[in-house]
């Protein structure tokens, strides 16, 4: 694409890999899509996520392939407690217009993020049980009402639609569409990248990025 890069033929544009701290003139190695993990012996070792499977992690040490909070099978990742938060990042390889983001993660409560909200989507549990997520159209945070509230130990089904001609993206809880319409944090070309980022996040579980809609969600 003339108007969006990739000069290390890499698949991940250049305008990506600047973002995410990547040289584009010298190629690495990203996750395609569909991405499934769910962070089973068939992927991972119970133990520091970083470096597993291109899962990175700043700082180390602090995300952990565990047994003791799963959701399904008999592994799930969980960001030990600590007074600074910890990013678990994943960098992928994508040309498609439409991404869906699928995940189950405790409602653990975390507070919004300071500073500029970069990116296509972004949300958090606020003390309160209640999802927030931000819309770039209106560069606010919304408090959605309409699910919950979700209590901390609470494994909740989260799944986004990215759409990256549009700018939009939607979210659902549980399989159920609780918001639309939402404008991208900033403007972002293609997708690279899912970030998480938490002082303490006990479970996380059946992680997947798709070009599809996932089974099980209810967009009416």
């Amino acid at each position: 694409d003339p108007g969006n890069p990739d000069s290390d033929n890499d698949g991940m544009s250049d305008g990506a890999e600047v973002r995410n701290g990547r040289d584009p003139n010298t190629p690495d190695t990203y996750s395609a899509l569909p991405f499934v993990e769910c962070f089973e012996t068939n992927t991972c070792i119970i133990g520091d996520i970083h470096g597993q499977n291109n899962w990175q992690t700043a700082p180390t040490n602090r995300a952990f392939v565990q047994t003791n909070i799963v959701y399904e099978g008999s592994q799930a990742l969980g960001v030990q407690a600590a007074d600074d938060a910890a990013t678990v990042q994943h960098l992928f390889a994508c040309t498609n217009d439409v991404v869906w983001f699928d995940l189950y993660l405790k409602a653990e409560t975390a507070s919004a993020p300071t500073g500029t909200v970069e990116g296509a989507a972004a949300m958090y549990f606020s003390s309160g049980g209640r999802l927030e997520v931000y819309d770039g159209f209106h560069t606010n945070w919304l408090t959605l009402t309409n699910h919950g509230p979700y209590a901390a130990t609470d494994w909740v089904r989260l799944t986004t639609r990215l759409d990256y001609q549009s700018q939009k993206w939607l979210v659902c809880l549980n399989g159920s569409l609780a918001a639309t319409n939402l404008g991208f944090a900033t403007p972002v070309e293609s997708f690279s990248a899912v970030s998480m980022t938490s002082r303490s996040q006990p479970g996380i579980d059946n992680f997947s990025v798709l070009t599809s809609i996932p089974e099980g969600i209810d967009l009416d």
